[in-house]
């Protein structure tokens, strides 16, 4: 499988999650989260374990018939409001396909700059030493239907194993903050 191929699911997948963020960010949901501390707890998602005060939905999301030759499984899950939305998906390819986790990383950004309502999209990509694993960490800021916001992706590649964790928020420190410890405490296994 291509960094073309896979940079096709990462698409597909952040224009899924890229639209239902545009769509919850025109309409009257507040702008900053506020959770009580008592509400955080932690979370597991298929091996991805993190502090959160909320839960997350599963997706059920129909894999293109183009890649199910390449896709075995995949589970993606999210929350979503104005102020915060949370995306963690893991995909199993089949026996033999590789994952170019550069592509992935170019897919989804370049997609996510694409996004409807999207402007002024910036980032950056850093490599992060995993012992048991390749990682890839996006940041960037960027403007939805001109309300200042940020994200930050997490991709982790072993073997035939690809995980995404995306998070893109209003920019505020609240919003910041929230996600910031849901990162700091994310502890993903492969």
């Amino acid at each position: 499988m291509t960094g073309k191929n896979i940079a096709s699911v990462i698409i597909f997948i952040i224009a899924l999650v890229g639209g239902r963020y545009a769509f919850k960010a025109i309409f009257a949901e507040p702008e900053i989260a506020s959770f009580e501390e008592s509400k955080w707890k932690q979370c597991s998602y298929e091996g991805i374990t993190f502090d959160s005060p909320f839960e997350l939905e599963e997706l059920d999301v129909e894999i293109p018939f183009t890649l199910k030759a390449y896709v075995k499984e995949m589970k993606n899950f999210v929350y979503e409001s104005k102020s915060l939305t949370l995306f963690v998906s893991k995909a199993e390819y089949k026996a033999g396909i590789p994952v170019d986790i550069d592509g992935a990383i170019d897919g989804a950004l370049s997609n996510m700059k694409r996004t409807d309502g999207v402007s002024d999209f910036t980032f950056d990509v850093q490599t992060i030493d995993k012992i048991n694993s390749e990682c890839r960490k996006a940041t960037g800021n960027f403007k939805i239907n001109e309300n200042d916001s940020e994200f930050v992706a997490l991709l982790h590649v072993k073997k035939s194993t690809l995980v995404q964790i995306l998070s893109t928020n209003l920019s505020y420190d609240e919003n910041r903050a929230i996600r910031d410890r849901i990162f700091e405490s994310l502890d993903v296994k492969l």
